[in-house]
């Protein structure tokens, strides 16, 4: 999870071929350097707390999947650091 991300999901590139995204469109995109970008945006689906939901999706060079704090809107969401989980509840 990235606080400071705040769009939905972004999945590293290499998933790509083995998920069913749609092309949504482009996004412009500041990052924590100060620079903008531009990346393409799709939309997918995740399944959290055993329910199908709607995300748009953006794709990073990155090996880690980051989910955004505008995915957690109306959630309740649970960092447990110690223990390297997060709970989130619709």
């Amino acid at each position: 999870m990235d606080t400071g991300f705040n769009d939905e999901f972004t999945l590293p590139r290499i998933h790509f071929n083995e998920c069913d995204l749609e092309f949504f469109g482009k996004e412009k995109y500041i990052l924590a350097n100060g620079d903008l970008v531009e990346e393409d945006v799709y939309l997918g689906e995740l399944i959290i707390d055993n329910k199908r939901i709607n995300v748009f999706v953006s794709l990073t060079n990155d090996v880690d999947a980051l989910i955004g704090t505008r995915l957690l809107d109306n959630t309740i969401t649970i960092l447990d650091f110690k223990n390297y989980n997060i709970t989130v509840q619709a």
